[in-house]
């Protein structure tokens, strides 16, 4: 008999469990079917092939541009950097063509100076008078006035080689022979004249060549060294 309590206890506990779960079942089910659906409709969030095509078309054409351009300053400022450069040569090629220029000016100069300083040589041809000098082609001691003045006096026409002294000026060398002579003054006189015009002059030596109006004379005095 307590064995069928137990039993019939354990039944009588187990019809109502399930009683109370069925019945919490239906009870949820009810509850349940009372309850607002929330279930949300999805919204369809896929985008059109061509669209999609066309976006990415019009995002690699910016892409495109955008890279086209940053070459483009690039180029530009190479191009710029490569015209600053050129210029810069130039500029250098230029001063350098200035600077040969102006070395070759200098060159010429010394070259010059270094002329100057050397004598310049006097060629003494003939020895007599007015007859000599028209005939020589080199200079002529001229005896009349020579002898007058205790030292020799040399000739020589413009149009044989004479034209040569009027370049000379106080201080040129030139030599005669063996001996040297520097160029102590220098003085007009009227050709043909009293030999009075060279007074003064005290020279070791003279020089005389006529001047192109035929009526005048460039005389040197010249002072051995």
């Amino acid at each position: 008999m307590a064995q069928w309590k137990i039993l019939g206890s354990a039944g009588v506990v187990l019809g109502v469990t399930a009683a109370f779960a069925s019945s919490a079942i239906a009870s949820t089910s009810h509850d349940d079917a009372s309850l607002p659906s929330t279930d949300v409709e999805s919204t369809p969030t896929s985008v059109p092939v061509e669209t999609a095509a066309t976006n990415i078309e019009e995002s690699l054409k910016d892409f495109e541009e955008a890279a086209q351009k940053q070459k483009d300053e690039e180029a530009k400022t190479a191009a710029s950097a490569a015209r600053e450069y050129a210029q810069a040569v130039a500029k250098e090629a230029e001063e350098a063509v200035k600077a040969e220029e102006v070395a070759k000016e200098q060159e010429k100069k010394v070259q010059d100076a270094v002329e100057l300083q050397k004598p310049k040589t006097i060629n003494v041809t003939c020895n007599g008078t007015q007859a000599q000098i028209d005939t020589c082609e080199g200079a002529t001691n001229y005896k009349p006035v020579s002898d007058y003045l205790g030292v020799p006096y040399y000739a020589q026409h413009n149009v044989k080689g004479g034209n040569a002294w009027l370049l000379f000026e106080v201080g040129d060398r030139v030599t005669i022979g063996r001996t040297t002579y520097t160029i102590a003054a220098i003085r007009t006189v009227t050709t043909g004249g009293s030999v009075e015009q060279i007074k003064g002059m005290g020279g070791d030596a003279y020089l005389q060549t006529c001047l192109d109006d035929n009526q005048h004379s460039k005389v040197y005095s010249l002072k051995k060294n």
